[in-house]
């Protein structure tokens, strides 16, 4: 069988296995997990058509520009509609693709780290296989490929994947055409930045390998000179992508400073180095969710063996490179620089560590053990027998892991109660567990559970909510009262805001004006474009009265949300009240034209016609 044949027919194992491991995906339903915000409750990206794709390529709904992920979605709404099984189908599609592609730059790479002379190829390719067979069925691929809500992740790593290989096809010193390459190589990882900006650390990996295995770097200085200057194309389209996400997320997404300082970051970022490394290697207790707790404690154990874990581990790769032996440290240097961005300093989201965040990162490590498979195997028969063994063996087991641990992301009700069993210290397990009994009617169970969320997590607004929801439902209306004070005063603004909002809302049903009043202003205070609050607060000035301060919130509720029924009617009656009954009729018209059988509002208008 000829070299090429034989490439296509691995690669295509591959490809097969790591479909096959994913199977149980199909038929997993959305996940209340982003997947509700992002496809079930989200009209915006069904289609393609051009009020699609200008939502596309024009929003950062949860956080992320990626408009080609959208437009995989889009056609997914056409070919499935609502239907998950599609969705999850498309994931194992682009799953079982990169898995194709990564043996291909597997054997790329595999092929220019071997000394001049070695013409086995056919043990070069095996070891691609087993490289890629490594990425494609281990357990840490799950968060990507069966939350529907990842797609990203597959498809910015599909055209990195396609970048890597047009790279190292401009960069093959036996071939012609290296800028018509790099011209190609370039327009790809535009696409991939467009699918999401998880490439951004891509021109550092560029160097690195070009420095090892593809050996471009040293020589003459005209020939680093040129290898550095096609470098800066790329750096301007990480730069740019990176700056315009940054600065769509600062004020929405990101955790502030205040809140977790660089010290807690630089932990944070010991942490993940050694966190994927190991789970690499020993992918046991993985979790869809590793809540970050704030304040993080920097000189916590975990994190003190995490920093001293990778430091050794660096000088142990320099110490190797130095003598010749370079694969370890490009390994670690390409991990380090694709998870550069998600290590915390950028802190987006509840997590100290994803999984998700391994799906590329890891490349290196896996590479690194097929290519000192393919040594062992080459020394002895013996050799060769037990690295054949420890292969099937690793594969087969991660085959097995990655099937079941697929069946974690079932449901929501089967998402939450995995993650609690894994941690049920972590506020949003607490508040996902609630959320399920709270579902199933059982409201008075989920009470202390929501209030444990939030001791864990004063910043965990959903847990709020639900508490209120639950107490409420479960007729605890005294409880109800007393957590909207005690929460009056809570980290986040807008759960402040509405705790005040409630208890305005509670003293404004009671007649007492005076401490209505208070407690709606200050609301505003932390709310300040909130048309029902605004609306409350004008009903008991009415009432007090205080026709002009009335009038002036009625006036701001009915600006800030016009469909407002409540807010156009309580200023048509001030309206009126203060002899402006023009105007008030044309405000009871407008009310009537949305709600044809507010009697309230036909009465007034009656009145006013017959000159009442």
């Amino acid at each position: 069988m000829s070299g090429s044949r034989r490439a296509w027919l691995l690669a295509l194992i591959a490809a097969v296995a790591a479909f096959v491991v994913f199977i149980p995906a199909l038929d997993n339903e959305f996940v209340d997990w982003d997947d509700t915000g992002v496809l079930v409750e989200n009209p915006n990206y069904r289609g393609l058509g051009a009020d699609q794709l200008r939502w596309m390529f024009t929003t950062n709904h949860y956080g992320h520009y990626q408009p080609i992920t959208w437009l995989t979605y889009g056609l997914d709404w056409v070919l499935w509609k609502d239907d998950p099984a599609g969705y999850h189908l498309t994931n194992n599609l682009f799953h079982a693709v990169n898995t194709l592609l990564f043996f291909f730059m597997a054997l790329g790479l595999l092929r220019r780290a071997i000394p001049a002379g070695d013409e086995r190829s056919a043990a070069t390719a095996l070891a691609a296989l087993l490289a890629a067979l490594l990425f494609g069925l281990h357990p840490l691929r799950v968060e990507s490929v069966a939350w529907a809500t990842e797609r990203r992740d597959l498809v910015s790593a599909f055209f990195l994947l396609l970048t890597m290989l047009a790279y190292l096809r401009a960069s093959d010193p036996e071939r012609g055409g290296r800028w018509a390459w790099i011209a190609v190589t370039l327009v790809i990882y535009v696409v991939s930045m467009l699918s999401k900006v998880g490439g951004a650390p891509l021109p550092v990996v560029l160097l690195v390998l070009d420095w090892y295995p593809l050996r471009r770097l040293g020589g003459s200085r005209r020939n680093t000179v040129s290898v550095l200057l096609e470098k800066v194309p790329f750096f301007a389209i990480a730069l740019g992508f990176s700056y315009a996400v940054i600065r769509m997320q600062t004020d929405r997404w990101l955790i502030p400073f205040e809140l977790h300082d660089f010290t807690a970051r630089t932990a944070q970022a010991f942490y993940g180095l050694a966190f994927y490394a190991w789970k690499t290697f020993l992918p046991t207790g993985l979790l869809a969710l590793y809540e970050l707790r704030l304040p993080l404690d920097p000189f916590a154990p975990r994190f003190i063996v995490a920093a001293v874990a990778v430091l050794a581990a660096t000088v142990a790769a320099i110490v190797l490179a130095r003598r010749g032996r370079p694969a370890a440290l490009v390994a670690a240097l390409c991990y380090a620089a694709m998870l550069g961005p998600l290590l915390g300093y950028f802190q987006n989201g509840p997590q100290v560590v994803a999984d998700r965040y391994s799906y590329l990162s890891c490349a290196g490590w896996v590479l690194l053990v097929a290519a000192g498979a393919r040594v062992l195997a080459l020394r002895s028969r013996a050799g060769r027998t037990a690295v054949i063994a420890a292969a099937v063996a690793a594969v087969t087991t991660l085959g097995v892991m990655t099937w079941r641990q697929t069946n974690d992301w079932q449901d929501t009700a089967t998402f939450w109660r995995t993650l609690y069993a894994g941690d049920p210290e972590g506020s949003n397990a607490n508040n996902g567990i609630g959320w399920i009994l709270l579902d199933e009617g059982r409201a008075g169970e989920a009470v202390p559970l929501f209030r444990k969320a939030v001791e864990i997590n004063p910043r965990n607004r959903e847990a709020y909510y639900n508490l209120w929801r639950a107490l409420r439902e479960s007729g605890r209306n005294d409880e109800l009262a007393a957590s909207y004070a005690a929460y009056a005063d809570a980290p986040l603004g807008i759960v402040r805001a509405d705790a005040r909002y409630r208890l305005g809302n509670i003293a404004l049903r009671a007649r007492r004006n005076e401490e209505a009043i208070r407690f709606f202003r200050l609301a505003l205070e932390q709310r300040e474009e909130h048309a029902p609050t605004h609306t409350n607060l004008a009903m008991v000035l009415a009432r007090i009265p205080d026709n002009e301060a009335a009038l002036w919130h009625f006036q701001r509720a009915v600006v800030i949300d016009g469909n407002l029924v409540n807010a156009r009617y309580g200023h048509a009656r001030i309206l009126h009240r203060v002899g402006r009954s023009d105007e008030a009729v044309r405000e009871l018209r407008t009310v009537l034209s949305m709600q044809p059988g507010h009697r309230n509002a036909r009465t007034l208008l009656d009145e006013i016609r017959s000159g009442g």
